[in-house]
């Protein structure tokens, strides 16, 4: 099964893709503009995956941010439009834990902002994929 991930952000919004369910790669960034639509649906066409899954913003304490209900609203109306299923997972943590792998790869310092959307959501789809074992076995036909 193939996968996009996205975080979204106030200015950008980090793109991953997965055809494994395993691991992810990093696309480049979406800029949050009106295109916004267009530009997905132009990666959707190109990359055809199977499940979007949209980190979801939350509390240390597990209960979902402010954000977190149009971050839904978002993902109904990219399901509708473009006929993919959506699921969500828990992006606690991830631009640090983004920014954490970039540094020791080595990226300048400078340059962090640069990828780190795209990286957290890299981190989103490979907790998702930690987070649903089962649900990623069932869907790639096994078991």
């Amino acid at each position: 099964m193939k996968y996009l991930g996205l975080d979204i952000g106030e200015k950008k919004i980090g793109v991953a893709e997965s055809e494994s369910g395993i691991l992810a790669t990093p696309l480049p960034p979406l800029q949050m503009s009106e295109k916004f639509l267009f530009e997905l649906g132009k990666i959707i066409e190109d990359r055809l995956p199977e499940k979007i899954i949209f980190g979801l913003p939350k509390h240390q304490d597990g209960s979902e941010n402010q954000l977190a209900a149009e971050i839904r609203q978002l993902a109904e109306v990219v399901k509708g439009e473009f006929n993919v299923e959506v699921d969500f997972a828990d992006e606690y943590g991830t631009t640090v834990e983004a920014e954490r792998r970039l540094r020791v790869a080595g990226v300048n310092p400078r340059e962090l902002s640069r990828y780190d959307d795209s990286m957290a959501a890299v981190v989103i789809l490979e907790h998702y994929f930690e987070d649903n074992p089962q649900k990623n076995k069932n869907e790639k036909g096994e078991g």
